[in-house]
C-alpha cells in the first residue's frame, strides 16, 4: 500500500497525520516520511487501521464480503476473520485457485475413466 492511499483514508475518516502519529507513539514528522514512502511497511498499515478502528481490509478500500459471495458475484472482497485479513487481489487470486482445482479435479477423474476403459478393451 501506498502512503498517497492512507492519507486519503485518514481524510475520509477526518483525521490527521498528527491525531495518528500521537496515537500510533510516532511523531507526526517520522510518520510523514514513512508515508512518503513508494511502499508503506505493513506493520506501519497495521497500526494505522487499529488506530483508525478499522480492519486492514477497509484500509486499502475493501468490504467485508465472504469470497464465496465475492467469487460468485464477479466483486472484490476482503477475507476478515481469525485474524487473517487478505486484500481483495488475493481474494480474487485465492478463488482462481480454488476453481483450478476443481477443473484439475474433473481432469484427472475423466483421465482415470479413459485409462480403465483402454484397460479393458
Amino acid at each position: 500500500m501506498n502512503g498517497e492511499s492512507i492519507k486519503i483514508v485518514l481524510r475520509r475518516y477526518g483525521k490527521t497525520q498528527t491525531a495518528i502519529a500521537k496515537i500510533i507513539g510516532e511523531s507526526p514528522q517520522n510518520l510523514g516520511s514513512m508515508l512518503d514512502a513508494r511502499d508503506v511497511k505493513s506493520s506501519l498499515v497495521e497500526r494505522i487501521a487499529a488506530a483508525l478502528n478499522i480492519s486492514i481490509g477497509e484500509l486499502y478500500g475493501e468490504t467485508d464480503l465472504p469470497i464465496s459471495s465475492a467469487s460468485a458475484s464477479g466483486q472484490s472482497a476482503a477475507i476478515v476473520g481469525n485474524g487473517n485479513n487478505l486484500n481483495a487481489n488475493e481474494a480474487r487470486l485465492l478463488g482462481l485457485l480454488e476453481e483450478k482445482d476443481r477443473q484439475i479435479s474433473r481432469q484427472q477423474a475423466q483421465i482415470t475413466k479413459l485409462l480403465d476403459m483402454l484397460a479393458a478393451r
